[in-house]
C-alpha cells in the first residue's frame, strides 16, 4: 500500500513537472539522428545511442527528483512516517524505468520502422529494465553526496565518461586493442551485448552472463542507495531497511 501510494506520487510528478515531456523530446532528438543513418551502422549506433540515453535520463531524472524531494521538504516524510528508505528508493526505480522503457520501444519502433529492422521487442524491454535500473541507482547514490543539482553535474560527466570506455572498441584503432582484454568488466559492456540482440547479434552466453552482471551490479546499488541515503540525506546512524 505504501509502495502503491509513493509509485502514484512519482508517476504524477512526472508528468506535472515535464519529465515525460523530456523523454519524448529525447526520444524524438534520437529517432532523427538515427533515420539520418546509413542501415549498415545500425549495429553500433543503437548500443551507443541507448546506452548514451539510459544513462543521461537515469542520472539527470533521478537527481531531479531527489532534488526537488528535498528542496519541499518531502523527505522529511520518510522520517516521521512508516514509509521506508527502500520503498521510497523503489518506487524511484519503478516509476523511472518505465518512462525508460517506453522511450527504448518508442525509438527502436521508429528506428525500425523507418530502416526496415527487424527488432526483438524482448531484448528491448530488458535491456532498458536493466540498464535503466543501473543508471538510476547510480545516478541516486551520487545525489547523496551534493547539496544541490549542479553540484552533481561535473561527478556524473566523469562518471560517464569512465562508463563510456567501451564505446572505443568500436572504434578499429591498435591504440585501444589492449581494452578486448578488460572491457568485459564495465557494466557498459554487458549493457552493449544485451543491447546488440535487439537486432538478433546474441550469443546466448554472453547474453546470459550479461544479464547476470547487470542484475548483480543492481543488486549491489541498490543496498549501497538504502545506506547512503539513511545516513547522509537523512542522518540517521541505524539502517531500518537491514
Amino acid at each position: 500500500m505504501r509502495l502503491s501510494k509513493l509509485l502514484k506520487w512519482d508517476f504524477v510528478f512526472q508528468v506535472k513537472y515535464g519529465i515525460v515531456i523530456a523523454g519524448i523530446i529525447i526520444t524524438a532528438v534520437w529517432l532523427g539522428m538515427i533515420s539520418l543513418l546509413p542501415v549498415y551502422t545500425m549495429g553500433y549506433v543503437i548500443p551507443i545511442a541507448f546506452v548514451t540515453d539510459f544513462a543521461v535520463t537515469g542520472f539527470l531524472f533521478i537527481a531531479a527528483m531527489l532534488f526537488f524531494d528535498k528542496g519541499q521538504g518531502t523527505l522529511d516524510v520518510i522520517v516521521t512516517s512508516p514509509v521506508r528508505v527502500s520503498e521510497y528508493i523503489l518506487s524511484k526505480l519503478i516509476s523511472l524505468s518505465t518512462l525508460i522503457c517506453f522511450i527504448a520501444m518508442g525509438l527502436v519502433f521508429g528506428v525500425s520502422s523507418i530502416k526496415g529492422l527487424e527488432a526483438n521487442y524482448g531484448f528491448v524491454l530488458l535491456a532498458s529494465l536493466l540498464s535503466g535500473s543501473f543508471f538510476i541507482l547510480l545516478g541516486f547514490i551520487t545525489s547523496t553526496f551534493y547539496k544541490s543539482f549542479t553540484d552533481m553535474i561535473m561527478p556524473m560527466g566523469v562518471w560517464l565518461a569512465v562508463l563510456f570506455i567501451p564505446f572505443l572498441t568500436y572504434i578499429n584503432i591498435d591504440t585501444f586493442d589492449f581494452l578486448d582484454a578488460i572491457v568485459f568488466l564495465w557494466p557498459t559492456y554487458s549493457m552493449m551485448k544485451i543491447i546488440d540482440a535487439i537486432l538478433g547479434d546474441s550469443n546466448i552466453i554472453f547474453i546470459s552472463l550479461s544479464i547476470a552482471y547487470i542484475m548483480a551490479m543492481n543488486f549491489i546499488l541498490f543496498r549501497i542507495a538504502v545506506k547512503l541515503f539513511n545516513r547522509k540525506v537523512i542522518g540517521r546512524e541505524g539502517d531500518i531497511d537491514g
